[in-house]
């Protein structure tokens, strides 16, 4: 399997999914900024890819695996990162509480 590196689940919901035929990848970028690369896989990768994300609350997360579904085997909901970035916007280990 081929884990991500961990994303907002706000940042991915605000994404557009673009199939690149010449790379043969799939890339999902920011919609109010087309040039920012949010997340890229490979035909390689399909069905080994882990999507770890960041989220506070049940519907971003479900927002966000919706989004990238389809490109996924597995969704990863962080839920113990103890660091002051999540837990301060209520993710991580702050979900637990």
């Amino acid at each position: 399997y081929v884990w991500c590196e961990e994303i907002i689940a706000k940042k991915i919901a605000n994404t557009e999914r673009f199939e690149n035929d010449r790379l043969n990848t799939v890339e999902y970028y920011a919609k109010n900024n087309p040039k920012e690369r949010v997340f890229q896989t490979c035909a390689k990768e399909k069905g080994k890819v882990v999507f770890q994300v960041g989220a506070s609350n049940a519907a971003e997360a479900l927002e966000a695996a919706t989004r990238v579904s389809r490109d996924i085997c597995a969704f990863d909901l962080n839920m113990g990162c103890p660091k002051h970035f999540s837990v301060s916007g209520g993710m991580g280990a702050a979900v637990l509480s």
